[in-house]
Order: structure tokens, then sequence, then C-alpha cells
């Protein structure tokens, strides 16, 4: 599943954040499905791409990953992968 790349073109601001985290644990209670669509629906919208923005969701996504799957260091997500 691609959702790292999906969810590297949402992130603008703060909000979006936000929504993201409340859609990701909608993810958890009721499946794949309706995050996936949630995103598609976000990069449709065109809701992208300030770097800032990425930056500071590419964090929020490391936390939330080493929280779901309880991953004791970080797994990647560092300041030189993300999309320029």
């Amino acid at each position: 599943m691609h959702y790292i790349s999906l969810i590297n073109k949402v992130f603008s601001n703060k909000l979006i954040i936000i929504i993201i985290w409340k859609q990701f644990m909608l993810f958890i209670i009721m499946g794949s499905h309706v995050f996936k669509d949630f995103l598609v629906h976000c990069v449709q919208q065109k809701i992208i791409l300030l770097k800032m923005g990425m930056k500071m969701g590419m964090k929020m996504i490391t936390l939330i990953y080493k929280e779901a799957v309880n991953i004791p260091h970080d797994i990647g997500l560092d300041d030189k992968n993300i999309c320029t």
C-alpha cells in the first residue's frame, strides 16, 4: 500500500493534520478503505504541498506508525527522505 506517498501530498497545514488524525482513527476502527477514500478525496481537492506542512506531516506519520505498529525506533521517515 502506498499511503505514505498519498499522505505526503495531503498535508498543507495543522488543520489538515488534525483532520488526517481523525480520519486515521476511523481507518483503525472501520478499515483501510475509509482512510484511502479520504486521502484520494483530499488529493483530488488539491489540498497539498506546503513544504513545512509536509515536514510536519511526515513527523506526525512517523508518530502514528510508531504508536500503531509499536516500533521502538525510527522507521526511516527522517528529513532526508521527505519529497522536495
